[in-house]
């Protein structure tokens, strides 16, 4: 009989574990960068299977990082989603950091800063910015192109520093020549995009860090949906 109840509290572990690892989650909103969406101290309900079964980023119990490993396609992210995600390494050092933002541009999409207003595909975005100003630093027009996996860069032209980062964060060296640029030390006239990227705001945009300052983020970094605020 005891042996009984030990496996029924064993199998209620691990399908608590699972749960949590692989399907929802409750995490905490840290900043008031989400704002009026979420406020500081909100908690919110995640869907971490929306966008494909991987392994967890750690082992349970422990701080040990379990490599990435991932089943399925981010095929359900749409435009002014709310997602929670990492922040890769590049940008917030061996710090762990969770944020969660809105996105504001897909693969294939081009974002346009302009006037202090933002533009996706030519048409303003207003219904979350709050009439706050966009501009981030001294750049107050720019533009900025949301690259896919295959996407093919022209390595014959001067590259903007966006793209020259974003080459060094896919994990390559990149050194300029006066023959052209050269990847890992070999002379390329064309780089191959690896990952899929999305761009993301705070609601809150006056008082958010997000792609304006870090740039473009890779979707593996993606943990899941945003469901509601419990």
């Amino acid at each position: 009989m005891k042996l009984k109840y030990i496996c029924i509290i064993i199998l209620t572990i691990f399908v608590a574990l699972c749960i949590k690892y692989f399907f929802v989650e409750i995490y905490r909103i840290n900043s008031i960068s989400m704002y009026p969406t979420f406020c500081d101290g909100d908690y919110i309900l995640v869907n971490k299977f929306a966008f494909g079964f991987k392994t967890p980023e750690y082992l349970p119990f422990t701080n040990l990082e379990i490599p990435y490993w991932k089943i399925g396609k981010v095929n359900s992210l749409e435009l002014e989603d709310v997602v929670l995600l990492k922040l890769p390494k590049y940008i917030c050092g061996n710090n762990t950091t969770y944020v969660v933002k809105r996105i504001m541009g897909l693969p294939g999409d081009t974002i346009l800063i302009k006037n202090e207003d933002l533009f996706v595909h030519n048409k303003k975005v207003s219904k979350y910015c709050n009439n706050y100003n966009f501009v981030k630093g001294n750049r107050k027009n720019y533009s900025i192109y949301v690259y896919s996996v295959g996407d093919s860069i022209d390595l014959t032209y001067p590259l903007k520093n966006e793209l020259y980062t974003l080459i060094k964060n896919e994990g390559h060296t990149i050194d300029k020549t006066l023959q052209g640029y050269e990847i890992d030390g070999e002379f390329r006239k064309f780089y191959i995009i690896e990952h899929d990227y999305i761009f993301l705001l705070g609601d809150n945009a006056e008082y958010s860090s997000d792609s304006r300052t870090w740039g473009l983020i890779p979707q593996r970094f993606l943990i899941g949906k945003v469901l509601m605020k419990i």
